[in-house]
């Protein structure tokens, strides 16, 4: 995919670009799943590897953010004081979208206009 249509194809949905946890400036990210998406929207047939190449020439870079409940839970090297501990509840099931939907892109926020 030409990376100066995408650039235009973003340019043109400001709506898509989310503000990423932290104190980065001058940077936005895109859902990978909304920029498929938009470039399907637009009749493009691109798989998503040239996406990928696609944002990577725009200066772009695919994340996957973290998902917080995937931490572990208590102590994890030592067991701490003497005696019985009480064990650990069971954990909740994880609520929330599935993982693909995590993956984003990170562009600089100049080709939103920014």
């Amino acid at each position: 995919m030409d990376p100066d249509a995408l650039r235009e194809l973003l340019a043109a949905h400001p709506a898509v670009a989310i503000q990423p946890f932290g104190t980065k400036r001058g940077v936005l990210c895109v859902r990978a799943g909304d920029a498929a998406r938009l470039v399907a929207d637009a009749g493009l047939d691109v798989a998503e590897d040239e996406l990928e190449a696609a944002m990577a020439e725009l200066g772009g870079e695919r994340l996957r953010l973290v998902d917080p409940d995937a931490a572990p839970t208590g102590p994890t090297r030592f067991k701490g004081g003497r005696g019985r501990t009480k064990p650990a509840g069971p954990r909740r099931p994880r609520k929330g979208p599935p993982l693909q939907d995590l993956d984003v892109f990170e562009l600089p926020a100049s080709i939103f206009g920014g």
